[in-house]
């Protein structure tokens, strides 16, 4: 193929029967790991099985270096299914249930424990990716993207980022614009740029 001319899209692998037959006697971990990789690499049928088999994995996983790397770059891959895959993990790795009870106890341990901010941040912005109290978690985020302590609006902006609607926009420019540390002013613009899941 030559390198110059038009673009040509890269071919996908699929998932074989044979990979199919060797997860089922996986344990969750490496049946977690094995797909979210297969995602990360557009293998055909890895975002399906997922999804499929996510709930199951809920109190059967646990963090690892692997897992880490991998969510790292799902959230970013340029496939949606995929980052929406990552956002799946993560709340079976931490064992949060899509429900607003999730969602209030996080957001109660925040008010009562300011330093388990950060944490709740980034969780409740998955949760609310998953269409999980959308509007309450975007104006918690939104107020605590101006909380004195820099941990919390740095992943306050990374529990946006998740959020993926369009009203975030201003949040992230507000920050971009305004706040007084470069890390955080930098994961604004990476969330306005790359990182977000907006659908425009």
């Amino acid at each position: 193929m030559p390198v110059p001319g038009h673009p040509v899209p890269a071919d996908y692998g699929k998932l074989s029967e044979h990979n199919i037959e060797w997860l089922q006697t996986q344990p969750p971990q490496i049946q977690m790991e094995f797909l979210l990789g297969a995602a990360v690499n557009h293998d055909v049928g890895a975002t399906k099985l997922i999804a499929e088999m996510v709930e199951g994995w809920h109190g059967k996983l646990h963090r690892t270096p692997r897992w880490e790397t991998l969510q790292d770059t799902a959230l970013y891959s340029n496939d949606l299914r995929v980052r929406a895959a990552a956002i799946e993990i993560n709340l079976a790795v931490v064992n949060l249930a899509k429900t607003g009870e999730t969602a209030d106890r996080l957001i109660e341990s925040a008010q009562k424990y300011p330093g388990n901010r950060p944490f709740a941040a980034w969780e409740l912005g998955m949760l609310a990716n998953r269409g999980i109290e959308m509007i309450r978690i975007h104006e918690l985020l939104g107020e605590w993207i101006h909380d004195s302590n820099q941990q919390t609006r740095f992943w306050s902006v990374e529990g946006l980022a998740h959020l993926g609607t369009d009203d975030t926009i201003k949040n992230f420019l507000d920050v971009f614009r305004n706040d007084p540390s470069l890390d955080v002013r930098e994961r604004a613009g990476c969330s306005l740029a790359k990182s977000g899941m907006l659908t425009a």
